[in-house]
């Protein structure tokens, strides 16, 4: 076990969206942390930190970031860095320092232009407004895999060669990854490519009342985002309640009253805007399933939440849902997972589940008792000083 009074943890956000508005928050890394006596400090730029509870390093720009005597002036042991696959040069500043990373890749494994075709022109062009730009990101994507995917190759390798540990949330897309570091002949790396789910709130620590949950379903996300894909949430709704008529819905998500009116009218379906964490776990609570639409995603927490609170997952054939399909010991498949990307199919998957649930094949309590020895911030931070550990040695 690693002194704790020793070893000094840091967390680096360099994101673009607030510290505590992403959906990766440093608090759920560092909280437990400081509460087994670590001294923590957490990196951030300034102007995002809102409220950030916890010690706190603002910079400017990411160039503060390249200089190694910034690293040295503020010096941890271990750092934790969401890097989505990038910022290779504030990777070797910190290397150079002597700080052992532990990096947060946030992707779901298919990173490679060259070898995840579909997959990153997909999220390339999917991500933008409009025909124009959609044609122009089209044009950019064809410009890489012709000129750029060696680079580009090389880059997501040399971001592992830089990290002592890479964390992806969810087995399947370690797999991908792995699976691309072979297919460059770079398999003596695959040994720092590790699974590390997402750690959930303390609030979700307490333990639900089973007897709550009822015929829900629920669906949560940003819903202004083209990833999360509302019209197709919106047409499986509709789908799904026209053949069965003792179910509901709960769609959760930012503006998602205006963008879901068409279902605002039907007694079956709530519609919230944004929940604080206190309320999604009410929600969650009595809720049996949650519903994914999304066109790609790394690992949303939300998926980590409602296992922990005795929920079932339904969604695409996407990595972090096909992960879930395992038979665990002592408690039944939890997710159901569509045969392909369709109005149709998903329907179908849900008509699984709740096959599942109204047949007593799920056991909430021991769909949680599995799941939050494996999300709750303590069992993931046990991981990362087991990681560390190897680190430091």
């Amino acid at each position: 076990m690693i002194n704790n009074c020793k070893v000094k943890i840091g967390f680096l956000w360099n994101g673009v969206l607030g510290i505590s508005e992403h959906s990766v928050k440093a608090y759920n890394y560092i909280a437990p942390f400081i509460e087994q006596g670590f001294e923590c400090v957490t990196f951030c730029r300034d102007g995002l930190q809102g409220n950030y509870p916890f010690p706190i390093v603002l910079f400017r720009t990411s160039d503060e970031l390249l200089k190694q005597k910034f690293w040295i002036k503020n010096k941890v042991d271990l750092l934790i860095i969401p890097t989505w696959h990038r910022m290779n040069d504030i990777l070797a500043a910190v290397k150079n320092a002597n700080i052992k990373i532990l990096a947060l890749g946030e992707s779901d494994g298919q990173v490679s232009v060259y070898f995840h075709k579909w997959q990153t022109f997909m999220r390339l062009v999917y991500m933008q407004v409009g025909f124009i730009n959609k044609i122009r990101a089209s044009r950019q994507w064809l410009f890489k895999f012709i000129f750029k995917s060696r680079v580009e190759n090389d880059y997501l390798i040399n971001n592992i060669e830089l990290s002592d540990f890479l964390f992806l949330g969810n087995t399947k897309s370690v797999e991908m990854l792995k699976n691309f570091m072979d297919l460059n002949d770079r398999g003596d790396l695959n040994h720092k490519i590790k699974f590390l789910p997402y750690p959930i709130d303390c609030r979700f620590n307490s333990v639900p009342d089973y007897e709550r949950k009822k015929n829900y379903i629920l669906a949560v996300g940003r819903w202004e985002s083209p990833q999360k894909n509302y019209k197709l949430l919106e047409r499986v709704v509709m789908k799904f309640l026209k053949r069965n008529r003792l179910w509901s819905f709960i769609v959760c998500g930012s503006n998602c009253k205006n963008i879901f009116y068409n279902l605002g009218n039907n007694p079956r379906v709530e519609l919230h805007d944004s929940l604080n964490l206190s309320e999604m776990y009410n929600v969650m609570e009595k809720c049996k399933i949650l519903l994914n639409t999304s066109r790609w995603e790394g690992s949303p927490v939300s998926i980590n939440e409602m296992l922990a609170m005795g929920g079932s997952i339904v969604g695409p054939p996407i990595p972090c849902i096909e992960s879930l399909i395992h038979n665990y010991p002592n408690i039944p498949n939890v997710c159901s997972v569509a045969k392909s990307y369709s109005k149709e199919a998903l329907v179908e998957a849900l008509e699984r589940a709740v096959f599942g649930w109204e047949n007593n094949l799920y056991c909430p309590k021991a769909i949680r008792d599995y799941w939050f020895s494996k999300v709750s911030q303590k069992d993931v931070m046990l991981k990362l000083i087991d990681y560390s550990i190897r680190g430091l040695s």
